[in-house]
């Protein structure tokens, strides 16, 4: 398996754009279907469950879904 980390710089910059208005996760969304589309799959660790599922929450209306892991 290959695994990449990459800074979050422009995507923390775009959210800050955001901020105040309607759809303000959208970036991450749009960041989120652009890595699925090329191919990539993404981790997202929540420190406890009920932030997972919060998030999980978050995002679904942007019609993204996650499969959740413990461990």
């Amino acid at each position: 398996m290959n695994v990449r980390i990459q800074g979050n710089g422009e995507l923390a910059a775009a959210m800050r754009r955001t901020h105040g208005k309607e759809q303000v996760l959208q970036p991450l969304a749009d960041w989120v279907w652009e890595q699925r589309r090329a191919g990539r799959r993404i981790l997202v660790t929540c420190r406890t469950r009920p932030q997972a599922e919060r998030l999980a929450s978050l995002l679904s209306p942007y019609g993204l879904q996650f499969e959740r892991s413990d461990g």
